[in-house]
């Protein structure tokens, strides 16, 4: 700082050089606290699974496993299979939201891949998001763009979860009552998440421009784009239910509504544990309510259904997307590499045909 007091620039390159204390301590510890909270996730889902399945031994459980006919677990898996292209048409909406309108088969590609792996890794809008980010950034979406997109992507989950849960909450008082304790609560609980779905597609269809939401601004979806965001989402939780429910229904009868809000209540839970992948917290909220030793089997091949076999095929999958990118990369280097000789060889002939001082001597001059 100068003699009159005020701050030069070489005070604020001082300065940027030398955080603070507090930002010091938070960049050594920030990836250590990540990696906490990973552990904490899984020990927390180590629990769940114990307290779930403590009363049942391992060729309890292995009998129950066998039990489900493979005509359940192949029509599992196709329930399965179409949950995630339905999420495709969710990344489709989203890319529109942001200005891209990219080739279906580059959005399938991307939204399997970060989904599949997302859902097993936890906070799947992070997680994901990352992911993503590597496949469309070589398609020409900016982060700024990515942000917006994930955005978008959360809201289509959460509608459809939201529009999903009315019909079972309305028109299952029984259910209600067993698992809220009142009717009239489920019926509450649907009124507000019709008046949630409803009020979004108002707001979709009069806003015309940016919401501003305390310092930030967000853009507006249209109606349709709205519509399609919910429509996309209840199918997709309808289809991950229809999973689920064609495993479980080999261990005795349950209708598939009642499956649908016990699935509804799995997930809210889920997303407020933020258990990576929601381990043990699914199959202990559906075994607490569907009680019995049948019904552990089919719980166990739904976890492995619809979130390990697409976690290892997706992770197989970025792999070759990755090897494909830096083969396709250094091929592109390699190119370009050749082409610069070819670029500068007239030049160089040019050069060479110019008179150039000898030692000692100067070059005539013209006329």
């Amino acid at each position: 700082m100068t003699s009159t007091g005020f701050p030069t620039i070489d005070d604020h390159k001082s300065t940027a050089a030398h955080p603070g204390r507090a930002t010091t301590l938070w960049r050594r510890w920030k990836p250590w606290l990540g990696r906490g909270f990973w552990l904490v996730g899984l020990c927390l889902a180590g629990v769940l699974i114990w307290l779930a399945l403590r009363q049942y031994s391992l060729s309890e459980i292995g009998r129950a496993i066998t039990a489900v006919p493979t005509t359940s677990i192949l029509l599992a898996l196709g329930f399965a299979a179409a949950s995630y292209t339905c999420l495709t048409l969710s990344d489709v909406i989203s890319l529109r939201y942001v200005g891209h309108r990219l080739p279906y088969r580059a959005v399938a590609l991307a939204s399997f891949v970060s989904l599949s792996i997302g859902h097993s890794v936890g906070l799947s809008g992070l997680s994901s998001g990352a992911i993503r980010y590597r496949f469309y950034r070589r398609r020409g979406v900016h982060l700024a763009e990515l942000a917006r997109l994930t955005l978008m992507c959360g809201m289509t989950v959460l509608l459809g979860l939201v529009a999903l849960a009315i019909a079972p909450l309305a028109s299952r008082p029984e259910l209600t009552t067993r698992l809220l304790g009142s009717a009239g609560l489920g019926y509450g609980l649907a009124s507000v998440g019709l008046a949630l779905v409803l009020g979004y597609w108002l707001l979709a269809w009069r806003r015309t421009g940016p919401l501003k939401v305390w310092r930030w601004q967000v853009e507006v979806p249209s109606i349709g784009m709205a519509v399609g965001q919910t429509a996309v989402g209840a199918v997709n939780f309808a289809l991950v239910s229809a999973c689920l429910y064609a495993l479980v229904r080999t261990a005795g009868p349950i209708s598939y509504l009642d499956l649908v809000a016990i699935f509804v209540i799995a997930n809210v839970a889920t997303l407020v544990s933020h258990v990576p992948g929601g381990v043990g917290v699914i199959e202990s909220i559906v075994i607490l309510l569907l009680p019995g030793e049948a019904v552990v089997g089919p719980v166990l091949l739904f976890r492995f259904v619809y979130f390990l076999l697409p976690l290892v095929i997706g992770c197989v999958m970025l792999a070759g997307s990755e090897w494909h990118a830096r083969r396709r990369g250094a091929a592109d280097r390699d190119g370009s590499a050749a082409a610069s000789p070819a670029r500068t060889a007239p030049r160089d002939r040019e050069s060479a045909s110019r008179p150039r001082n000898a030692p000692g001597r100067a070059l005539p001059e013209t006329p």
